[in-house]
């Protein structure tokens, strides 16, 4: 791995014109591209998909506050975990956020024109200012993001209604609990989104510690974004099952994989579920299970996951699934799944008798 510190216009040639097409209202020339500091898996070609990252740094928003971040919280998870992060500079004097705002979406577009970005969607944290400026391009375009994580972070001018658009974006939010003048907004934000029917936001309070806790650090976070990437690949899993899509559905499992299904019987390998299930694709027929809830787990030295979900089913009901993940290359692989009915303990002897019955007459 290597960090590289490069200007947007250095990315690629049609980056000039696309400068120059941008004028201010009054005025003639154009607008320079954002500098920024980027940390790029050495080696890593241009059309390798991986996971990228756009952290907006704090403070006075210069180079010397992205060095300060990547230092702090990014660089060395994303180097040992095989990320990209692009933090951009502000200009001289002003901040990202307000009018700098399409400045940073021009400079997203171009991240994503110039490497495959995991999903088609870059994740996207910030500390302090930064994190005012991560909740702006959230609550602007919501549909752009893989997830959101604030250290800490509220919206410029706290408006919880418009928490509205961001009931379906992953969020983790942190916050030491003496930083009297975030803590109660971000808790506020928590009780909205969660009110709204948003997936609970991972909120962590850092009990004794201020406005940049130190107890908050780069493997914490990291974590966290790995946890987002499984909580996708379980959403792409279930979603290609449900369109009948065989080859997004197995490239999901790992090689050597098992999957177990609900009759004790159905324990397979991936060779011998495929063809169970291939004659059900070919003809469009699929299956299709929404999770409710999910929680997902990542191992310390972040190279496999475990889970757990509970799936609704038109035929099946309330359904659980459990498994393993493990990381392969520059993904998570499934290596377990199995799915489960869960069953209420007050029926459970009844139905132990009926299958006993089953057996015995089979």
């Amino acid at each position: 791995m290597m960090l590289h510190a490069i200007l947007l216009g250095a990315l690629s040639l049609g980056l000039a014109s696309f400068a120059m097409q941008d004028h201010d209202a009054d005025s003639s020339s154009p607008k320079e591209p954002l500098e920024f500091e980027l940390v790029r898996p050495e080696g890593m070609a241009d059309d390798q998909s991986g996971p990228v990252l756009i952290a907006l740094p704090p403070g006075g928003q210069d180079r010397g506050m992205v060095e300060a971040g990547l230092q702090r919280y990014w660089r060395d998870e994303a180097i040992r975990l095989g990320w990209t992060v692009v933090s951009p500079v502000a200009p001289d004097g002003q901040r990202l956020h307000g009018d700098n705002l399409p400045r940073v979406f021009e400079l997203i577009d171009q991240i994503e024109k110039r490497f495959s970005v995991e999903g088609g969607r870059v994740h996207l944290a910030g500390v302090s200012n930064g994190g005012r400026t991560a909740m702006e391009l959230a609550l602007a375009q919501p549909e752009r993001f893989a997830s959101l994580s604030l250290l800490p972070g509220i919206p410029v001018e706290l408006d919880l209604d418009r928490l509205e658009r961001l009931t379906s974006l992953p969020m983790a939010m942190y916050v030491g609990g003496d930083d009297a003048g975030w803590l109660a907004p971000m808790e506020s934000m928590r009780a909205r989104l969660e009110s709204l029917g948003s997936p609970p936001a991972r909120f962590t309070v850092f009990e004794g510690e201020g406005h940049t806790p130190k107890s908050l650090s780069g493997k914490t976070l990291f974590h966290t974004l790995e946890s987002f990437r499984v909580h996708s690949a379980l959403h792409d899993f279930h979603d290609a099952a449900s369109k009948a899509d065989g080859a997004r559905y197995f490239a999901h499992f790992a090689d050597g994989a098992i999957y177990m299904g609900t009759d004790a019987s159905e324990r397979w390998t991936v060779e011998a579920f495929r063809a169970f299930a291939e004659p059900y694709f070919s003809k469009g027929r699929g299956w299709t299970y929404v999770a409710s809830e999910r929680h997902v787990y990542v191992s310390d030295d972040g190279q496999s996951a475990w889970f757990d979900e509970l799936l609704d089913n038109s035929s099946y009901g309330v359904t659980r699934g459990t498994g393993v993940f493990v990381r392969s290359g520059d993904r998570w692989r499934m290596a377990q799944y199995h799915l489960t009915i869960p069953m209420p303990n007050d029926l459970a002897k009844t139905f132990v008798e009926m299958i006993r019955k089953d057996a015995a007459a089979r």
